[in-house]
């Protein structure tokens, strides 16, 4: 689908959640805009015919009704996936921009056809259209209308999964000692995640692209942004944990819209496998 700017689905955005696990008792821990986008990740999941995730950040991968979660709001996966082109985007980059420029067109695809088909979740939305015959079906020969609501939540999770590969490689470097590149870790997510699905033009493009990567030092600096803390040691171990946190809640959502891309047969290639390098 083609791009669109960010303000095509903006509108249809609802405020974020203000619902957030509940703290020890004492003074509030310091928090990074990551924690918050964690929170937003888990308010998009909920289970079929269920309630909507809302407050699922207290139970991983699981709606607030405490069933597995195998769907999501579409008002808030919105809102999630425009928290973090500014949260993860903006600290790392150019680099990103391009998956950024993608996702918005995405985005406002989903927003129209949730609208057209008045449709409040994944599942639904991509069963309704799916039962007009706009898609041509046929395991490793299938057709996905160009636009098409489908055709969006595959490239939305593919985008996802590879932002969700160059975070879980930071923490695993940083866990590890750091001894990787920014750069590094970026081709080796795209080359796990995204690189099967372009042409060798496109792959081409988008490493030497990734040779621009701003350094490991610039990325944490964005990321950390200015949250609070006494020392350098305690900003790391809250930022990579809050990190942590991120993938977590992303390898939720990703499971999410895999199950209906790969039950109702559009997209076989969809993992529900979470992604992991630690």
């Amino acid at each position: 689908p083609s791009s669109a700017p960010s303000s095509a689905s903006s509108s249809a955005v609802p405020p974020a959640s203000s619902s957030i696990p509940a703290e020890a008792p004492g003074p509030p821990a310091p928090r990074s805009a990551l924690y918050a986008l964690a929170q937003a990740w888990y308010a998009t999941l909920t289970t079929t015919g269920g309630s909507s995730g809302g407050n699922s950040g207290r139970t991983c991968g699981r709606s607030s009704g405490g069933g597995e979660a195998d769907d999501l709001e579409i008002s808030h996966l919105l809102r999630a996936f425009e928290l973090s082109a500014t949260v993860v985007g903006g600290a790392i980059g150019a680099v990103m921009a391009p998956s950024i420029k993608n996702d918005n067109g995405n985005l406002a695809a989903l927003c129209k056809a949730s609208t057209k088909f008045s449709t409040a979740r994944v599942r639904e939305l991509l069963a309704a259209e799916l039962a007009t015959g706009v898609h041509k079906l046929g395991g490793s020969s299938t057709t996905l209308r160009d636009p098409s609501a489908a055709l969006s939540v595959v490239w939305l999770r593919r985008s996802l999964a590879l932002q969700t590969a160059i975070i879980d490689g930071l923490v695993a470097d940083w866990q590890a000692g750091k001894q990787l590149t920014m750069s590094a870790i970026v081709t080796q997510a795209y080359t796990d995640e995204l690189e099967r699905y372009h042409n060798w033009m496109l792959r081409g493009t988008m490493k030497v692209a990734f040779n621009a990567a701003p350094s490991k030092e610039v990325v944490v600096r964005n990321l950390a942004g200015s949250t609070p803390l006494s020392n350098e040691g305690d900003r790391c171990n809250l930022l990579f944990g809050d990190l942590s946190k991120v993938v977590e809640a992303q390898q939720a959502v990703l499971k999410a819209m895999a199950k209906p891309l790969v039950e109702l047969d559009l997209d076989r290639t969809a993992r529900c496998d979470p992604i992991s390098r630690r």
